[in-house]
């Protein structure tokens, strides 16, 4: 045998033997990749006034999701972790940037506040990270600060303000007083609503703010009543809503015949508020009531 005949045997069994140990590890790979756990996380507020709209029902949520999907996706284990950002901008930063590049996060579910979803969504951008906003409402989200990466779940300020205050206006509520929070959905929420009231010549006689997770409306309602706008609007939600709505209800606010209504109050019924379903009420005739 030619010295070339048996270089060339001897390269083939190199080659071959090479070939069988790539397809092993490429093998061996694919299964690390499949056992590999895909990690997303839902932040929110679970022990402040977003408690009862997020907080720990949306995590109890998320769990009965992964065990409908036998506890995979994509052929990956699912693994959730939960976040209490307290409704705190500093806090939600520091956890949500920490679960990108510690732990492995490959998406964030809910937020639940405005301020935070504009501020975790450009964390996540530049990490191409995925970002679900649920209940947080800004239209900016999807507007001028969109991100490829990210979606609104839900209602948004642009939507609710316009067609709720459309919808009143004609039935005769072209006088407003506005009751919001002071954050950026209040803000935005109050501003679009008076964009539309006065381009349907109607006018928002007064506005105030109150601090996110306020107990006491007294104030506010008063120099609501005392403006005697036909609308009250309030730009809050959850918690705030829900005593906004019980303290109107002792200053006999709310009109004869006339109810409160709001998806947050269905479970509160027995709290002094009258219950319905919608995004409208009466105080003293029409209620107008936001996301957050």
């Amino acid at each position: 045998m030619r010295r070339r005949d048996v270089l060339g045997a001897a390269g083939s069994v190199v080659l071959g033997a090479g070939t069988a140990r790539a397809q092993q590890s490429q093998a061996q790979q694919s299964l690390a990749q499949q056992n590999r756990p895909l990690r997303i996380a839902v932040t929110n507020d679970m022990s402040g006034p977003y408690a009862a709209n997020a907080g720990t029902g949306s995590r109890t949520a998320i769990q009965l999701a992964i065990r409908d999907m036998n506890g995979r996706a994509g052929g990956r284990p699912v693994e959730l972790v939960a976040l209490d950002h307290q409704n705190k901008p500093d806090l939600a930063s520091s956890l949500v940037t920490r679960a990108f590049d510690v732990d492995g996060v490959e998406a964030v579910f809910d937020i639940a506040n405005s301020s935070l979803s504009l501020s975790i969504q450009e964390i996540a951008r530049p990490r191409g990270k995925v970002v679900i906003h649920v209940g947080s409402s800004h239209d900016g989200l999807y507007g001028k600060q969109c991100s490829p990466t990210s979606a609104l779940w839900l209602y948004d300020t642009y939507s609710l303000a316009r067609g709720l205050t459309r919808t009143l206006v004609e039935a005769g509520g072209d006088t407003w007083f506005c009751i919001a929070v002071d954050y950026t959905f209040g803000v935005v929420m109050q501003q679009e609503a008076e964009r539309t009231l006065a381009q349907l010549g109607g006018r928002m006689l007064g506005t105030v703010r109150h601090p996110l997770g306020a107990t006491d409306f007294s104030s506010y309602l008063l120099s609501a009543r005392a403006s005697r706008a036909k609308v009250i609007m309030l730009a809050n939600a959850s918690a705030d809503t829900i005593n906004a709505i019980k303290q109107a209800h002792e200053f006999r606010m709310l009109g004869q015949g006339r109810e409160a209504r709001h998806p947050d109050l269905l479970r509160q019924q027995h709290q002094g508020a009258r219950a319905g379903i919608g995004a409208g009420a009466a105080i003293p005739r029409r209620l107008l009531l936001g996301p957050r």
